[in-house]
């Protein structure tokens, strides 16, 4: 949990460590597992941890978990680091980046530059992407 991972990913993934319904099928609900998990379903041999496996859970829970219990889980983060949205425009953020978040202190990344403005830039990429007419168009877009 202290990490950003989700309970009903955890459960999930734990339980398909040595242990497989015969099908292609990996994401259960708790109810579901507790009706098809069967011991003799279960490896004989040592299961392996897989990081990036737990994440790529994390992200299928984190996709389908309501915006509005996700808000209530990353405005504490948020608050933490002194940022204090609305609830409408916290929710907001949340759904444009619930796509690239693979850990729920990953959306700290994803979603601070909706509220507060960057003290810093890349100038290599400034330099790559900032042409002669950018001005112009980006006062266009400020009218």
């Amino acid at each position: 949990r202290e990490q950003g991972y989700l309970p009903e990913a955890v459960i999930n993934f734990l339980a398909l460590l040595g242990w497989n319904l015969g099908t292609d099928e990996e994401f259960f609900t708790k109810q579901e597992l507790a009706q098809v998990f069967t011991l003799d379903r279960c490896s004989k041999s040592g299961a392996r941890f897989d990081f990036e496996k737990a994440k790529w859970f994390n992200h299928h829970y984190i996709q389908e978990k309501p915006t509005e219990e996700l808000a209530k889980m990353v405005r504490p983060m948020l608050e933490k680091e002194g940022i204090t949205p609305d609830e409408p425009h916290l929710q907001e953020a949340i759904d444009t980046a619930k796509d690239k978040v693979q850990l729920l202190p990953d959306f700290l990344r994803e979603v601070t530059y909706f509220f507060v403005a960057p003290t810093s830039y890349d100038e290599r990429g400034m330099k790559k992407h900032w042409k002669a007419e950018t001005p112009h168009y980006l006062s266009i877009i400020l009218e």
